[in-house]
C-alpha cells in the first residue's frame, strides 16, 4: 500500500480563503462573511479527517498486505478458517472498512459544503436550507467560469462512483471492501477491494480501495481548488 494521499501542501495560498473573505465581506457584509468562512475551514478541515482515515487503513492492515504475498493471503485469510490468526486479520480488515467508508463520506461531503460557501459567497439566497446542493446551487448560476468548474466537478467519474457508493451504503446496504486476490496480470496483486454494485440503474464495477482512495482525494481537491479560485475571480468582478 505505497500509495500516499496529501493535502495540498499550499491550500490557502493556491485558493486564498483570506481574499474570498475580503471580497465576500465588501460586497455582502461582515455575517454573511462569516458564513462563507465557516463553511470554507470545513471544506479544509475534511482534507485532515481524510488523511487520518487512510492512515488508519495503512496502519491497521498495510504493513501486513505489503509482508505477505498472494498465495498466503488467499491461503491465510480469503479461504475461511477458524484460526487466530484469520479472526485477527478480519477483525482489523472490518476496522479498515470503516475507515474507508468514512474517508469516501468524507470525500462527498466535501462537495456539499463546497456548496454553501459558493451559495453564502454569491449570496444567493433562493434555496430552502435544505435543498442547498452542489447540483442545485450550479443551476442557479449563469455561465461562467465558476459554473463551467462546478459542472466538471459534477460530471467526474471517480467522484460520481464515489457519490453512488456513499449513498447506496447510507440508503441501501454498505458496499463492503473484502480481502481479494488477482492473477491477472499487471494487476494489483491483492488488496481490500470495493464490490460491484448497482445504483439507480448504472453499474459500478469492484475498485481497488487504495488506489480509489488517492484517485478520489485527487480529484476531489483539484476541482475544489478551482472552484475556489474561480469562486474568487468571480467575486472580483
Amino acid at each position: 500500500m505505497s500509495t500516499q494521499i496529501k493535502r495540498e501542501p499550499d491550500l490557502l495560498q493556491a485558493w486564498s480563503l483570506r481574499e474570498l473573505n475580503d471580497r465576500v465581506e465588501h460586497l455582502h457584509g461582515r455575517d454573511q462573511a462569516q458564513k462563507t468562512a465557516t463553511c470554507a475551514q470545513s471544506v479544509c478541515k475534511r482534507q485532515d479527517y481524510m488523511k487520518y482515515h487512510y492512515c488508519e487503513v495503512e496502519r491497521l492492515i498495510g504493513a501486513q498486505l505489503k509482508e505477505t504475498n498472494s498465495d498466503d493471503i488467499l491461503t491465510n485469510y480469503v479461504f475461511p478458517k477458524n484460526t487466530p490468526e484469520y479472526h485477527e486479520f478480519h477483525s482489523r480488515r472490518t476496522e479498515a472498512e470503516a475507515n474507508l467508508i468514512a474517508f469516501l463520506q468524507c470525500i462527498h461531503a466535501t462537495e456539499d459544503t463546497l456548496a454553501h460557501v459558493v451559495y453564502f459567497a454569491l449570496n444567493l439566497n433562493q434555496l430552502k436550507p435544505s435543498r442547498i446542493s452542489i447540483k442545485a446551487v450550479c443551476e442557479l448560476l449563469t455561465p461562467s467560469p465558476l459554473q463551467a468548474e462546478i459542472s466538471a466537478m459534477l460530471n467526474n467519474a471517480e467522484l460520481r462512483h464515489v457519490a453512488a457508493l456513499v449513498n447506496h451504503s447510507k440508503h441501501r446496504s454498505v458496499v463492503g471492501a473484502a480481502i481479494s486476490v488477482s492473477f491477472i496480470e499487471d494487476e494489483q496483486s491483492h488488496g481490500l477491494k470495493f464490490e460491484g454494485f448497482t445504483y439507480r440503474e448504472h453499474c459500478y464495477p469492484q475498485r481497488w480501495a487504495i488506489p480509489f482512495m488517492k484517485t478520489s482525494f485527487d480529484a476531489m481537491q483539484e476541482h475544489m481548488l478551482r472552484i475556489g479560485k474561480a469562486l474568487n475571480a468571480q467575486l472580483a468582478i
